[in-house]
């Protein structure tokens, strides 16, 4: 008999927001629902709860019930009463944990904490019986500051620390886990045991690899396709530039953005979108979208571009390279990792020119954009079920 896994779904289950972590979150459920008990944690009363029924809704098929919506201002409290019913639920269902794990079972949290499970785990971890595994997506927060809005995460550190209390800690990038290995190091905190698994394409809903079409068609759309939030790292702000000074050299392309605003810091960023707009560019932003229209986004690009300065994996050039479109990026870091099995032009984010000169090689090229398409196309992929088998298979490994 398999163990129990005990899921920590907090946020992907109160949210219908598909940020990546929360398309991971959904993505690993989908394969272990029959075997895991999923749970939400309730700050006002520091302890986890069973699931609403729209929780569950909202984690397996997040656009798919009664009164989904994608419209941003409703992903969070569609109603203003919610958040009531949701403190009323939780008094009545909260559960105990630890004292629900069995020997056997792990405790699996798959989303970033910066609230009292911080004191819960520090309290708790190592668990008497069974165990307790992290996925960590990057350490960003705490070594490139400088991207972040001052006090945006008062407890990231804390979090971080936090992780080295767990049985295991699974990262999704070797850069990733360096920088977590880093961090306990410099703060004199013993490292837990720590391995990469690589994320699974894809992570949505699609049951099977699209095909990707013919090159020379893609290539005659000239349709730019960027998706990332809203945020400082994502350099956005050079990205509008360099697609700027294109358009005035006479260059035709159309683009779509797809990814919400994090609030402060994009301001300047929509700001910028709203003039080209009004200049008559054709740009389209879409702040939400959900999987089958992300695809569809895909599909009707040319290639896409990731002009990105730091991840902690790079999910967008993934899932570009698995709907074979090629994707214009950095070759260091974490985006190196993905980037390097083929399919990616390599540019310098942190320069406008670089990263004009690469959008106009694919825009002028097609011989380079067919081969890069071809690339793309030829990349292999491991999938859900392989992703959920690997992770078993690392947890019945430490168990032993």
């Amino acid at each position: 008999m398999e163990p129990r896994l005990v899921l920590d779904v907090s946020s992907t289950a109160r949210h219908r927001v598909q940020t990546g972590v929360q398309r991971v979150v959904r993505g690993l459920y989908g394969e272990v629902a029959t075997e895991a008990l999923p749970l939400g944690w309730s700050n006002s009363f520091a302890s986890y709860c069973t699931l609403r029924r729209e929780e569950r809704r909202n984690l397996s098929d997040p656009f798919g019930h009664e009164n989904a919506t994608a419209r941003p201002d409703l992903l969070h409290n569609p109603h203003p009463w919610s958040k009531t019913l949701r403190w009323l639920f939780q008094a009545t269902h909260r559960t105990g944990l630890p004292a629900r794990v069995g020997a056997r079972d792990w405790v699996v949290v798959p989303e970033i904490f910066q609230d009292k499970r911080i004191e819960f785990f520090d309290a708790h971890l190592p668990l008497k019986r069974g165990k307790a595994a992290a996925l960590y997506y990057d350490a960003l927060a705490w070594s490139s500051p400088e991207f972040f809005p001052p006090g945006s995460n008062p407890r990231f550190t804390d979090y971080l620390a936090t992780l080295a209390r767990f049985d295991l800690v699974v990262s999704d990038s070797r850069e990733a886990e360096g920088e977590l290995l880093r961090f306990w190091r410099e703060r004199n905190i013993a490292p837990t045991k720590t391995v990469t698994l690589p994320l699974p394409m894809p992570l949505g809903r699609e049951a099977s690899r699209p095909a990707p079409g013919d090159p020379a068609a893609a290539h005659a759309r000239k349709r730019l396709l960027v998706v990332a939030t809203l945020e400082p790292r994502k350099n956005h702000h050079r990205l509008l530039d360099a697609c700027r000074l294109l358009w005035e050299r006479g260059h035709a392309f159309s683009l779509d953005l797809v990814g919400r605003s994090l609030g402060e810091g994009s301001g300047a960023v929509v700001a910028e979108m709203d003039r080209l707009r009004a200049a008559g560019r054709p740009l389209a932003w879409h702040a939400h979208i959900d999987d089958a229209g992300l695809a569809a986004a895909y599909a009707a690009s040319s290639f896409t571009v990731f002009p990105s300065l730091r991840e902690g994996f790079g999910l967008p050039i993934l899932e570009s390279l698995w709907h074979g479109r090629p994707c214009i990026c950095a070759e260091t870091g974490a985006l190196g990792e993905v980037a390097a099995g083929g399919g990616c032009l390599a540019i310098d984010p942190g320069d406008t020119a670089s990263l004009a000169s690469g959008i106009e090689r694919l825009l002028t090229d097609p011989a380079l954009h067919a081969a890069l398409h071809a690339e793309a196309a030829a990349r292999p992929f491991r999938h859900w079920p392989d992703y959920a088998r690997e992770f078993r298979t690392l947890l019945e490994e430490h168990a032993r």
